[in-house]
């Protein structure tokens, strides 16, 4: 009688294992961060956040670690617009003990960047450094280069910031040798243009020459068209007018106009650039021409820009929320598909129940009938 007691507990026991699965459709998160970031990059912060939150309460239901830990990162970024330091921070925290979890050494260097830059921003300095270093060293030891750009980025700041220019630099060195070891120059560009600024900003004018060669040298392994090549081109543009060396400053403008700029600068600021090198140089004509094609150009590109940006996003806002009602009937069918599940589970623990109590009667009436 026992032996069938433990088994019928143990089935039972078994049953509920099996009958109430956790639910791992994870189409109504995704949806909802897909349109948190178009509400972001719209600027509506708080759509933005409406969507993050909900995937916040979603996600750790589905067991969507990932989503649920970049939703919170994101919510940091958008508190950190909104100056909101404290709730910037909490968000960014739980994030990295998500990713500590999940033994993510690049995500959590992502993070420990953010809050060292949150830090600087607070005027906590030494905090701000020590978070840095740390995300230097996990973005190292992950040797993921996006996340040693970010890491480097942000410890190079807040060094500059507090001072420490030399380890600034290091950092940023450092930088450029692990992506000249991993053959990757979009980075070596990316590292040089930063320190240009810094030796720029310092007056260091023969570390600029320095990093200017090395810049051209690395601009020759790319593709012309490549948006690194670009943005060094442009900040070659800014450097050498700075430094009156328009005839240059004028070579690198070409450049980017020949590939219909690719960077920061739109067509009109390229323009603009060529007509302020032109008028330095007293080639009045030609400063004149370059002036009103910047001009004309400007006005176009905004009419455009504004008709383009209202039609894409009102196109992606229609399908999110497709997919989105699409995420929540399949949320809704779940929850009935569990709900299902657990009235089966309440009439197998019933019939259970029945059979235990059937076997303890006949016991007492096969005992009774003994004596």
């Amino acid at each position: 009688m026992k032996r069938w007691l433990t088994f019928l507990i143990s089935f039972a026991f078994c049953i509920s294992s099996f009958a109430l699965p956790q639910p791992t459709d994870t189409l109504y998160t995704r949806v909802l961060s897909d349109m948190g970031f178009d509400y972001f990059k719209q600027g509506n912060l708080e759509a933005a956040l409406d969507c993050y939150r909900k995937v916040c309460e979603v996600a750790p239901r589905l067991g969507d670690t990932v989503r649920w830990s970049a939703a919170l990162s994101s919510m940091g970024a958008i508190y950190r617009r909104k100056q909101m330091p404290d709730s910037c921070l909490s968000c960014y925290q739980e994030a990295l003990q998500l990713a500590e979890h999940m033994r993510d050494d690049a995500e959590q260097a992502n993070l420990l960047s953010k809050i060292a830059l949150n830090y600087m921003s607070a005027g906590e300095a030494k905090k701000a450094v020590s978070a840095s270093e740390r995300a230097v060293n996990l973005a190292t030891q992950s040797g993921e280069m996006e996340a040693i750009m970010f890491a480097s980025y942000a410890g190079s700041t807040v060094h500059f910031r507090s001072g420490s220019y030399e380890k600034g630099i290091r950092i940023l060195q450092n930088l450029v040798t692990e992506a000249k070891r991993q053959d990757k120059p979009q980075y070596m560009l990316r590292g040089y243009r930063i320190l240009l600024q810094m030796f720029d900003r310092r007056g260091l004018r023969d570390s600029v020459n320095h990093y200017m060669h090395d810049m051209d040298s690395a601009l020759n392994i790319l593709p012309s068209y490549a948006r690194e090549v670009a943005m060094a081109l442009e900040q070659q543009a800014i450097i050498y007018t700075k430094y009156h060396n328009f005839r240059k400053s004028l070579e690198a403008y070409q450049k980017l106009l020949s590939h219909q700029g690719g960077g920061n600068l739109t067509i009109d600021k390229i323009y603009l650039g060529m007509a302020r090198n032109y008028y330095s140089l007293r080639d009045y004509l030609r400063a004149m021409k370059y002036y009103d094609r910047a001009v004309k150009t400007a006005d176009s590109l905004h009419t455009v820009r504004l008709d383009e940006q209202v039609s894409n996003f009102n196109t992606r806002l229609e399908a999110k929320e497709k997919a989105l009602a699409e995420g929540e009937k399949r949320q809704e069918e779940l929850k009935q598909e569990i709900h299902f599940l657990r009235r089966t589970l309440y009439a197998m623990i019933a019939l259970t129940g029945l059979i235990v109590a059937g076997l303890l009667w006949t016991k007492k009436r096969n005992a009774r009938t003994e004596k």
